[in-house]
């Protein structure tokens, strides 16, 4: 797998949002990488992956 690299801007948006206490809506087309950018968000903390698939 080739590294992922998260863009900047968002992930600090995220942690604002989550230092506020807001709701982070995240969207784009298939294979933007949103998923890998939550991931990159939550690396350091616990939590629980579900795939649809």
């Amino acid at each position: 797998m080739q590294e992922y690299i998260s863009p900047h801007k968002a992930l600090k948006k995220i942690r604002a949002c989550r230092s506020i206490g807001n709701v982070v809506y995240i969207y784009g087309a298939t294979g933007y990488g949103k998923t890998e950018l939550v991931r990159q968000f939550l690396k350091n903390k616990p939590y629980f992956y579900s795939s649809c698939a």
